[in-house]
């Protein structure tokens, strides 16, 4: 990436700051307080392989490898050799980073990885990794007639599936010992972290509630469990489909029956 910085430092605080992206230029524009903290902006990127292999070869040069030629797309061959190898976060951390910040580039990668782990020698598409999504729900005890999931990570409007099947979900997933624990601490908090971090403050749900939250224009949810203090635990799911004008009271009833659900 190029930089073109436009922007200015000024002695007040505050900042006001544009930041746009067109193909490999960055361009910052307007001002930003002196003593201000840094500021992350976050852009999608265009060629994920292109831009692997140019950070790849930056890294390299970074500790005096130097790479010549284009960076170019290829499939592996037999005769390549591995150089090196780097270990990602253990599954429930990643699983975490998705759940905590509701981050739809992480569940698209599972998904394909699941599809990878799933059936080797096929192709890690997010089709095949859907295909096995689906299957674990009907070993739920889900018929596959009752829901329609395409993409993993809920923003396409094609997905339909009843509050009560989540619910079953979320039970059955409860009733798993060797993964749940992991689970539950991946879900937002409510009143303590991600996306619920700002939500149900104050009430009987903050920190017995655990949830994942949803939103497109028009349609709110919000599932997880919540904890009782008799040691009881109670899954719940609350979709609602409406106008978009009316997002920020459900949410707040949605809240409110949750804070109810710990009582």
């Amino acid at each position: 990436f190029t930089v073109d910085n436009k922007a200015k430092t000024t002695s007040s605080g505050g900042n006001n700051l544009e930041v746009s992206r067109d193909g490999n230029k960055i361009t910052v524009k307007g001002s930003m307080g002196i003593n201000q903290n840094e500021v992350a902006v976050y852009k999608n990127i265009d060629d994920p392989v292109e831009w692997s292999g140019r950070n790849l070869q930056f890294f390299l040069s970074q500790r005096g490898v130097t790479v010549s030629g284009k960076i170019t797309p290829g499939k592996r061959t037999a005769d390549m050799k591995m150089l090196a190898k780097a270990d990602s976060k253990p599954i429930h951390q990643a699983v975490a980073d998705m759940m905590k910040f509701s981050n739809n580039y992480v569940a698209e990668m599972l998904t394909k990885d699941l599809a990878m782990q799933k059936n080797p020698g096929q192709p890690a598409t997010l089709e095949n990794g859907m295909k096995v999504i689906r299957a674990q729900l009907v070993d739920f005890g889900i018929p596959e007639s009752r829901f329609t999931l395409i993409n993993p990570s809920g923003l396409s409007r094609r997905n339909k599936m009843r509050a009560v099947d989540l619910a079953k979900v979320l039970a059955a997933s409860y009733r798993h010992f060797p993964t749940f624990a992991e689970y539950l601490t991946a879900l937002p908090m409510a009143g303590v972290d991600g996306t619920l971090k700002s939500r149900m403050k104050d009430t009987p749900a903050q920190g017995w509630v655990r949830g994942k939250t949803g939103l497109l224009n028009g349609v709110v949810g919000l599932a997880g469990y919540a904890g009782r203090k008799d040691g009881s635990v109670r899954a719940f799911a609350f979709i609602f489909n409406g106008k978009a004008d009316q997002g920020e009271s459900v949410r707040r009833l949605f809240d409110a029956l949750a804070a109810e659900l710990v009582q």
